[in-house]
């Protein structure tokens, strides 16, 4: 059953956002497995982090693209709560 104004995809994160093209602007949640192929393909303009303050220990790293340096630069800083979030764009 399909989500309520969601599109099921049956492709990888990074072939799918291809296919939209470089003039659309799209959200995708997700941690490693879905943002590190985009940074490989070069596919992220703008990241928006939410950090809780929780130690989990032994978790995925959040950052593992092949290529060692991609430069952002910090936009702007909010904070919900207990959580800060950070929005950073290409630099």
């Amino acid at each position: 059953m399909p989500l309520k104004g969601g599109i099921p995809v049956n492709c990888g994160a990074a072939e799918f956002v291809r296919q939209l093209g470089r003039d659309k602007n799209i959200w995708i949640i997700g941690g490693n497995t879905i943002l590190a192929p985009l940074l490989d393909e070069d596919l992220v303009d703008c990241m928006i982090l939410q950090i809780a303050p929780v130690l989990l220990g032994d978790g995925i790293p959040l950052f593992s693209q092949k290529e060692g340096r991609k430069r952002f630069a910090l936009k702007e800083v909010k904070k919900y709560g207990p959580f800060p979030e950070l929005v950073y764009v290409r630099a």
